[in-house]
């Protein structure tokens, strides 16, 4: 930003676009880390960042979300966005699209963002049509293993979930 009077300036914590700062650490627990194609998008229905909601409408939203991935993209991962600073985590979808259809995804889910790979690369955007990516860093180097609890939003590319009940996440 350019002003005519230096003096003026005021420094605020700021990030690219106006994005949330956890979008920028997010990590990403997977069960199967290999076979990812060139490029998708990863997208979450759950609570979106900086709101609250009923855990139940969360879970309904993430239940949705579920059945039209499954539906409709040939190339399906559930992943576990999580912040290894607050240890806060959620469902999410890795999908076999573009960035335009991952962002229309988003906007339906009511998200803020959407992360987009591509090469390898992990970038982060709003969900309005002309917001640009902003690059956070090597999506491969992000990837963990699951842990004790992620097991209950565990969903297989054919939509089973192995008997188990599907993760909280809300607010009660």
């Amino acid at each position: 930003m350019r002003t005519s009077n230096p003096e003026s300036l005021v420094s605020e914590p700021t990030t690219p676009e106006g994005l949330h700062p956890a979008y920028f650490e997010t990590r990403f627990r997977v069960w199967d880390g290999s076979g990812w194609p060139g490029s998708f998008g990863i997208v979450s229905a759950w609570t979106t960042t900086g709101e609250s909601w009923p855990a139940a409408e969360a879970r309904a939203a993430d239940e949705a979300l579920t059945r039209e991935v499954l539906a409709h993209y040939p190339f399906a991962r559930r992943l576990i966005g999580y912040s290894p600073t607050t240890g806060h985590a959620e469902p999410s979808w890795a999908i076999g699209t573009d960035l335009r259809r991952t962002k229309e995804l988003g906007r339906r889910y009511r998200q803020d963002a959407v992360y987009w790979v591509e090469n390898g690369r992990l970038s982060v955007t709003r969900v309005a049509r002309e917001a640009r990516l902003v690059v956070v860093g090597g999506f491969h180097d992000r990837l963990d293993d699951p842990i004790a609890g992620d097991e209950v939003w565990r969903v297989d590319e054919r939509g089973r979930d192995d008997g188990r009940t599907q993760g909280d996440g809300g607010e009660e």
